[in-house]
């Protein structure tokens, strides 16, 4: 499913930092959202980032379902249920998550 399940935590760790990116750049285009998604990478980044920095497993699953479960329901309030978020069941075919030596 992720650099995360796969024990690749330098990738995870990189792939989490380019999302955060692209979260800033959302709070930049759109001002209206800024608070709100300020609001919610400290509810559910900080614990992605966390776990990824203990390297841990069953946190990092957690924060993720956790993330996706906030990000849905932030898109409901927002008046877009029609974007749903959800965690493959399995990685992309083209991407090999397992860590490198």
């Amino acid at each position: 499913r992720s650099a995360g399940e796969a024990g690749n935590w330098p990738n995870a760790r990189y792939q989490w930092k380019e999302c955060r990116k692209h979260y800033e750049l959302g709070q930049y285009r759109r001002p209206k959202h800024e608070e709100a998604i300020e609001e919610y990478l400290n509810d559910h980044g900080k614990p992605i980032e966390t776990a990824i920095k203990a390297e841990n497993l069953d946190a990092f699953r957690k924060a993720m379902d956790e993330c996706v479960d906030a990000a849905n329901a932030w898109h409901e309030k927002k008046d877009k249920p029609y974007i749903r978020w959800k965690m493959p069941d399995h990685p992309p075919p083209d991407i090999d998550f397992t860590p490198q030596k």
